[in-house]
């Protein structure tokens, strides 16, 4: 998704449309940064117009079965994060915001 944003906001009609974007975002992901955070860097990728490299990272698990935040205590089919592939994936991310 993240990929797809950055393409979208790649494009140059997009600088007339930043605030539908973010407001069309709306609840689709989940993240601690504002809003308004994420329109500054939608609108600093805006202003260079520099190519962005994205890289995906996978956190794996086993199978189990829970209750979800969204679906309450309905037991539904859940992943288990594995400590050590999260840890990666924390690992990783701090490299960036480095």
């Amino acid at each position: 998704m993240i990929e797809a944003i950055i393409n979208k906001v790649n494009n140059p009609h997009a600088l007339c449309n930043i605030k539908n974007i973010v407001r069309s975002l709306g609840d689709t992901f989940q993240t601690n940064a504002s809003r308004d955070e994420v329109a500054a860097l939608l609108k600093q990728q805006m202003n260079n117009l520099g190519s962005w490299q994205t890289e995906s990272i996978s956190v794996d698990g086993s199978d189990s079965t829970g209750t979800t935040y969204s679906m309450g205590a309905l037991p539904l089919y859940v992943m288990e994060p594995n400590p050590a592939s999260v840890a990666l994936a924390q690992s990783k991310i701090q490299q960036y915001l480095r």
